[in-house]
């Protein structure tokens, strides 16, 4: 009975290294050069958050030095950014989005 419970782990192996091959492939084509080299840039790609949109922003410092997320850019045309604690008035309060928030607090 054990050489089936070896097999089946050894098994498992493989799949878990393909899905961690594939997030950081995933990750990587999310991240644009400019924020790979950044200091001030951190995308939110790469913490483990669970809601979408979030993924998608970035959390920077302004000129202020205040921590803020950059829900979108428009290049030219400006950005969408507010403070961490101005997330909670725009999502609505799942344990979702209270793990997320909490990390995001965390890194702020």
């Amino acid at each position: 009975m054990s050489d089936a419970a070896e097999t089946t782990e050894t098994d498992d192996e493989p799949d878990a290294k393909q899905q961690s091959a594939a997030k950081s492939q995933a990750i990587d084509k999310q991240l644009n050069d400019g924020d790979r080299d950044s200091l001030h840039t951190l995308p939110l790609a790469l913490l483990p958050l669970s809601m979408p949109s979030l993924l998608r922003a970035k959390m920077l410092k302004d000129n202020h030095m205040r921590t803020m997320v950059e829900m979108f850019t428009s290049g030219g045309g400006g950005s969408g950014r507010m403070e961490v604690e101005g997330l909670e008035n725009v999502f609505e309060n799942t344990d979702e989005f209270m793990a997320d928030i909490a990390i995001l607090y965390q890194n702020a």
